[in-house]
């Protein structure tokens, strides 16, 4: 399976932005988020009862060390099923929307709603495998 950038933008941590990314053969969308004191990845369902259907905690901008700019990816498999965010080309995010399961390096918030049944978001460099 082929991955395909579908984002690649300069990142300052706490400067606000938004940046969604469409997967292009599925309803599916993620999207990242840095309001200004936090960065969130969105996994978002165009056909779901509630767009957001899963977020996943990437950083504290207090607690961050890297107030430089630097590159942020969004990959998509080539499927439109797993999407993955990318910060300084280390992977933060993992979503896989066949399985409605989140990865990322905080392991917070727990997963809600139908997302719930995969446990939790704790991190598996496993999850990476599935975009190759």
């Amino acid at each position: 399976m082929a991955i395909e950038r579908v984002v690649e933008q300069e990142l300052k941590i706490g400067e606000k932005m938004v940046v969604e990314a469409a997967s292009k053969s599925k309803a599916f969308v993620v999207a990242f988020e840095d309001d200004g004191e936090t960065g969130y990845f969105y996994a978002c369902d165009k056909n779901a009862e509630t767009y957001i259907v899963d977020a996943m905690h990437i950083y504290n901008v207090a607690q961050s060390k890297h107030m430089a700019p630097m590159g942020m990816d969004i990959f998509w498999s080539s499927d439109g099923m797993v999407a993955a965010l990318f910060i300084a080309r280390i992977a933060h995010g993992v979503f896989d929307f066949g399985e409605k399961k989140g990865w990322c390096r905080s392991n917070f918030p727990a997963p809600t709603g139908d997302w719930a049944q995969s446990g939790d978001h704790a991190w598996s460099d496993s999850a990476l495998e599935m975009l190759v």
